[in-house]
C-alpha cells in the first residue's frame, strides 16, 4: 500500500465526514417525509398561539399586518390566545365559524412551512399547520374487508372504533367446538394455538394427555391430534373470531392476533355425538389447569335434550373461569317454551341471529327469558375449509362475533373477571326496538362500546301485559271456494313475499294492522316482512305469523296464491305441491281474516299420498311475538288431514280489536213494542251491536222529563241483537224517560204511562227533588 501523508490522511478524513454527515441527513430527510407524508393539512393554513389574547380579527391582523403583510380577513380568532391564518385558499374560508368544503387538502410539505416565519416574531408562541383530522377508526388492509358487514358500524357491530383500543393478543385463547379448523389457512395459521407440551410430528404423546401430536387441539372423535376440519363449519366461525387481521389477505376477524384452539367433535357431515362434545370440553378445561390461557368457547352447535353430563362439563368450564358462548338455534324457536341446548344450559351466554337491517334472522331461535343477546348472523362472509372462503347464514355465525368480542376484551383488559366481562356485554349492548321481547337484553352486540365500557344498565322489565292469544277450536264449516277462481297474486318458491293493504284494522297480537305479508310457505306474516328463506316449519309459527300451513311449498303453473280483500274480510288460498313430492299431489289452503281478529283456516288434499307425507311435515298455528302470545293445532301430527278446519278467536280482554260496539239502543214496552213504558210494569231494553268480543259492558244514563239522573246502571250486553226486560219502578209525576248507552252516543226515549193504584193509602207529599232522586235510584235498583 502506498505511503499517506498526514495531511492526506486528514483530507481523506474530512471528506469521509463530510460524506457520513450528508449520508445521515439525507437518511433523516428521508424518514421525516415518510412520517410526515401521513399527514394531511387545509393547505396554506397555519393554527398559531399568541403571547396576548388578539380580541377581535382586526385587532390580530393590526398586530402582525406590518410583519408578514397578512391581510385582516385572512385571520380569524379561535378562542382564548388561538388563531388561525389562511394565506392560500379564499376569504370566504374565514368568514363562517367552520372551514368550507373548498378547501383545498393536501400532504404536508415540511419545505412549505411559514410556522418558522411566525415564529420568528416575539409574540407568537407555538404554530402548527391546520391538519385534517377525522374519526380514527382502525381499518385493516384486508381485501374481503368491505365484504363483513358484520363488522362495520352501519349495520354492524362497530368493530373498527373497537380497534383503536385493540385489535387482539396472543396471549389469548380462543376454543372452537365444533368440525375442527383449518390450521393451515393463510388467513388462520398464524392464529392458530400451539401446545407447548407437544413435540409435532414425533408420534409422542408428549404431554401424556390421551392425544398424539395434538399441536393445535385434538378430535374427539376418533381420539387424535389432528383437528382439521374437513367440513368447512369450524374454520368458517375461526374466521370470524381470528381471521388474521391487516395481512393483505382475505379477511380480518374481530381479533387480528388471537389463539384459536381447535376441538373437533363433529365429523364432516356436520353432526357428533354427546359424548366427544362432552371430551372436547373436558380437554379444554384440562389444558385451562394446566395453564393454558383460555378465556372463551365458541359453540356453534346443537341438538338433542337436556343431559345432566353435558350440562356438568359447562358447569366445570364456567366456573374454571371460561366464557362458553352458544348459538341459540336455527329452528324459528321460542327457547323460553322449547329449551335449545347447549344454549338453554345454565352459564350459558346465547346468541341470537341478526340481518343487515338490524332484524332477528327469520330462522334465528329467540326467548325473552332464555336467548341472551343477538349479533350479525345472516350472509357473514369468513375463512373456509381446504384454505377457501364461503359465506354463510345461521346462529352459528352470530355467535363466533359474540365469542370474538370477549376474546377482544381479555386482551385489553386481561385482569377482568369472565363474570364481569359478560355482564358489560349486556350493559354495552345496543338496543333495538326489532328486539325487545325477542331476546332478554334486547340488545345486539355493540363491540366499541363494550371494548369501551360505555354502558347502560338494562332496564327493569316492564310488568307483563296480559297475552293476548287465541282459542283455538276444531269447527265443521265449508270453506268459501270464490277465491280459488280470483287471480293469482304470488307463485314460485322462497322470497316472493307479496304484502296486501286491508281496509280494515286487524287486530292482532296487541295492535292494530293495517297490511299483512303473505309467504308461498303458507304464512301470513302480520306487522312484519321475512329477510331470509322461511320452508322450515317448527314447533311454533314463526314470530307475528300465522300459519296457515307452515311447509316446504312450491308452485308454478296454474298452481299460485290467490286473494280476495273486501271490505271487512280478506281470503287467501294456497294451491300448491311440496317441494319434495312434485306430482304426488296437490295441497289447498283457505284463509279467511276477519275485521274482528277472528281467523279461519282450511286445508284440503287431492290424494291420500300427500296427506300422510304432509301429516309429519307442517304446523298449523298462530304466533305473537312470544310463546305467550302463541297457538299451535298442530305439528307435524295427524290433525293435519283432509278437510281440517280450524277456527282462532282471540282469547284476551287487552286485545285492541273492535270491542263490542253497540250501534242501537231501542227503549219500548215488550208486548206491544210501543215506545212508551207503564209507570210499575215491565219494560224492555233492545241493543244491537257489532264486534269480534263476546259482550261489552257499559253504563246507562238515566233522565226523566229531561232531567239527567247522576246515578248509573252498568250492563253487560252480548254480541249482535240482545234484548233486557226488567220492571220499572213506579215513576209517579214522570211523563217521560230517556236511556243512553256507550256514553250517551246512543240512546232512546220513551213515554211513561202512569198506572193508578189500587191503594188507599194517603201518599205522603214529599218535595220535587227528593222525588226525582228516588225515582233515579229505583231505575237504577230495576236494570240491576
Amino acid at each position: 500500500m502506498p505511503s499517506v501523508n498526514c495531511s492526506t490522511r486528514f483530507v481523506i478524513s474530512l471528506i469521509r465526514l463530510v460524506v457520513l454527515l450528508i449520508s445521515t441527513i439525507s437518511v433523516s430527510n428521508l424518514c421525516a417525509e415518510q412520517v410526515l407524508a401521513q399527514h394531511l393539512v387545509h393547505q396554506g393554513q397555519y393554527v398559531v398561539e399568541f403571547a396576548q389574547q388578539p380580541k377581535t380579527s382586526m385587532a390580530l391582523g393590526t398586530n402582525v399586518k406590518g410583519a408578514l403583510g397578512i391581510k385582516t380577513d385572512q385571520l380569524r380568532p379561535l378562542g382564548g390566545n388561538s388563531a388561525l391564518i389562511s394565506l392560500t385558499p379564499s376569504t370566504s374560508a374565514l368568514t363562517t365559524s367552520g372551514l368550507q368544503t373548498t378547501d383545498k387538502i393536501s400532504v404536508y410539505d415540511a419545505a412549505k412551512d411559514d410556522c418558522i416565519r411566525f415564529l420568528k416574531r416575539g409574540d407568537v408562541t407555538s404554530c402548527s399547520p391546520n391538519f385534517v383530522l377525522s374519526i380514527n377508526d382502525t381499518t385493516p388492509n384486508d381485501p374481503q374487508f368491505a365484504s363483513l358487514w358484520g363488522l362495520n358500524a352501519s349495520k354492524g357491530i362497530n368493530a373498527p372504533r373497537a380497534w383503536n383500543t385493540s385489535t387482539g393478543s396472543a396471549d389469548i385463547v380462543v376454543a372452537v367446538i365444533d368440525t375442527g379448523v383449518d390450521y393451515q389457512h393463510p388467513d388462520l395459521a398464524e392464529n392458530m394455538w400451539a401446545n407447548p407440551w407437544e413435540i409435532p410430528g414425533d408420534g409422542i404423546d408428549n404431554d401424556n394427555n390421551g392425544y398424539v401430536d395434538d399441536i393445535h387441539g385434538i378430535n374427539a372423535n376418533g381420539r387424535t391430534g389432528n383437528p382439521l376440519d374437513d367440513n368447512g363449519h369450524g374454520s368458517h366461525c375461526a374466521g370470524t373470531i381470528g381471521g388474521r387481521g391487516n395481512n393483505s389477505l382475505g379477511v380480518a376477524g374481530v381479533n387480528w392476533n388471537v389463539k384459536i384452539m381447535a376441538l373437533k367433535f363433529l365429523t364432516a357431515s356436520g353432526s357428533g355425538s354427546l359424548s366427544a362434545a362432552v371430551e372436547a370440553i373436558n380437554y379444554m378445561v384440562d389444558m385451562k389447569l394446566k395453564g393454558v390461557n383460555v378465556r372463551v368457547s365458541s359453540n356453534s352447535w346443537g341438538g338433542g335434550g337436556f343431559s345432566q353430563s353435558l350440562a356438568n362439563a359447562i358447569k366445570r368450564a364456567v366456573d374454571n373461569g371460561i366464557v362458553f358462548v352458544a348459538a341459540a338455534g336455527n329452528e324459528n324457536n321460542n327457547n323460553d317454551a322449547n329449551p335449545s341446548y347447549p344454549a338453554s344450559y345454565d352459564g350459558a351466554v346465547s346468541v341470537a341471529a341478526i340481518d343487515q337491517n338490524r332484524n332477528i334472522a327469520s330462522f334465528s331461535n329467540y326467548g325473552a327469558n332464555s336467548v341472551d343477546i343477538a349479533a350479525p348472523g345472516v350472509g357473514i362472509y369468513s375463512t373456509y375449509k381446504n384454505g377457501g372462503y364461503a359465506t354463510l347464514s345461521g346462529t352459528s355465525m352470530a355467535t363466533p362475533h359474540v365469542s370474538g368480542a370477549f376474546a377482544l376484551i381479555f386482551a385489553s383488559n386481561p385482569s377482568l373477571s369472565a363474570g364481569d366481562a359478560i355482564s358489560r356485554l349486556y350493559d354495552s349492548g345496543l338496543s333495538l326496538s326489532s328486539l325487545s321481547g325477542v331476546v332478554r337484553t334486547g340488545r345486539m352486540l355493540e363491540l366499541a362500546r363494550f371494548i369501551n365500557n360505555e354502558t347502560a344498565p338494562i332496564p327493569a322489565p316492564s310488568p307483563t301485559p296480559e297475552p293476548c292469544s287465541f282459542d283455538v277450536s276444531q269447527r265443521a264449516f265449508s270453506a268459501d271456494s270464490s277465491v280459488e277462481s280470483a287471480p293469482v297474486i304470488l307463485q314460485g318458491d322462497e322470497f316472493n313475499f307479496k304484502e296486501l293493504d286491508l281496509p280494515f284494522s286487524f287486530p292482532f297480537s296487541g295492535a292494530q294492522h293495517s297490511s299483512i305479508t303473505v309467504s308461498p310457505n303458507g304464512l301470513v306474516y302480520v306487522g312484519r316482512t321475512p329477510q331470509a328463506m322461511d320452508y322450515q316449519n317448527a314447533s311454533l309459527a314463526p314470530t307475528s305469523a300465522i300459519a296457515a300451513f307452515h311447509a316446504d311449498l312450491t308452485m308454478d303453473g296454474d298452481l299460485g296464491v290467490r286473494a280476495i280483500v273486501e271490505s271487512n274480510r280478506v281470503s287467501i288460498y294456497w294451491l300448491a305441491e311440496h317441494y319434495f313430492m312434485r306430482g304426488k299431489g296437490r295441497i289447498g289452503v283457505r284463509l279467511v281474516i276477519n275485521e274482528s281478529g277472528l281467523i279461519e283456516d282450511y286445508v284440503s288434499f287431492s290424494t291420500a299420498e300427500i296427506e300422510n307425507y304432509m301429516q309429519s311435515r307442517a304446523t298449523v298455528g298462530v304466533a305473537g311475538p312470544s310463546a305467550a302470545y302463541s297457538k299451535t293445532y298442530a305439528y307435524n301430527d295427524n290433525k293435519i288431514r283432509d278437510g281440517m278446519a280450524v277456527e282462532y278467536t282471540p282469547s284476551c280482554s287487552g286485545n285492541p280489536s273492535p270491542n263490542l260496539t253497540i250501534t242501537s239502543v231501542k227503549l219500548r214496552d215488550p208486548e206491544t213494542g210501543d215506545s212508551e213504558i207503564a209507570s210499575g210494569k215491565k219494560f224492555q231494553l233492545v241493543f244491537k251491536s257489532s264486534g269480534a268480543a263476546q259482550s261489552v259492558a257499559t253504563d246507562l244514563v238515566f233522565a226523566l222529563d229531561g232531567k239527567v239522573c247522576q246515578e248509573t246502571a252498568s250492563v253487560m250486553i252480548n254480541t249482535g241483537r240482545y234484548a233486557l226486560t226488567k220492571r220499572a219502578p213506579r215513576l209517579r209525576s214522570f211523563r217521560s224517560i230517556k236511556i243512553s248507552a256507550a256514553n250517551g252516543q246512543i240512546s232512546s226515549r220513551a213515554r211513561i204511562v202512569q198506572v193508578r193504584s189500587r191503594s188507599t193509602k194517603k201518599q205522603t207529599r214529599r218535595t220535587r227533588a227528593a222525588e226525582f232522586s228516588d225515582a233515579c235510584s229505583a231505575l237504577v235498583r230495576s236494570i240491576q
